[in-house]
């Protein structure tokens, strides 16, 4: 898949989403990325979008929009209704941010652990992070609970990845030290993702 000539984020968005999945991408605009997962990842995509010439301009495209406003909540979606929910620009425009942020967190709640693996890249130790995430925000210890939970279930996938495959595997985001490092934060209840967090935020204690 060509990514070069592409906006730097919709390349890395088309990289992490697998082909064939479900996607939800609340505030979709025109439908860009939308179109983009669609032709290129043979995404089952379905866009939110609150802007009313915004959603003429996806019908144009072929894609399907529902009007909504992401800041009232999310109404009609039942637990694994869809593979990856996308807040691309819209994240930054959202008025009430904490509840968007509880809901996308229930959203993966309900979608539950990754079948992939338990790595941090496309696995259950990523998307895990979102629940340390909103505690760190929050100070709610069920969000801590459910880090721990899928924590509990990565490390199933992986004594099942290295029973099958006769070795573990050592890469940071593909490999075993990504679960460790998410193990690690899952004690502490802290949120220091491997990179940005680590080497631009506060420091460690």
């Amino acid at each position: 898949m060509k990514t070069d000539a592409l906006r730097p984020d919709h390349a890395a968005i088309l990289e992490w989403v697998r082909p064939g999945c479900s996607v939800l991408d609340l505030g979709c605009g025109s439908g860009e990325l939308l179109e983009l997962l669609v032709k290129q990842r043979r995404a089952r995509a379905q866009g939110v979008e609150i802007d009313e010439q915004a959603i003429y301009q996806c019908v144009a495209r072929g894609l399907s929009v529902f009007h909504e406003d992401i800041d009232n909540g999310l109404t009609g979606y039942g637990e694994k209704s869809f593979d990856y929910v996308i807040l691309n620009e819209s994240l930054q425009q959202v008025r009430r941010l904490d509840d968007v942020l509880a809901a996308a967190g229930e959203a993966v709640w309900a979608a539950g652990p990754l079948n992939k693996g338990s790595n941090l890249c496309h696995g259950t130790g990523g998307n895990g992070y979102a629940f340390l995430k909103l505690y760190q925000r929050t100070g709610d210890a069920n969000w801590l609970q459910r880090a721990r939970a899928f924590a509990m279930h990565g490390i199933a996938q992986t004594e099942a990845d290295a029973q099958e495959y006769g070795q573990m595997r050592y890469s940071l985001w593909t490999g075993d030290p990504g679960l460790a490092i998410y193990l690690w934060d899952c004690l502490r209840g802290r949120a220091d993702f491997p990179t940005l967090d680590v080497f631009f935020g506060a420091p460690v204690a």
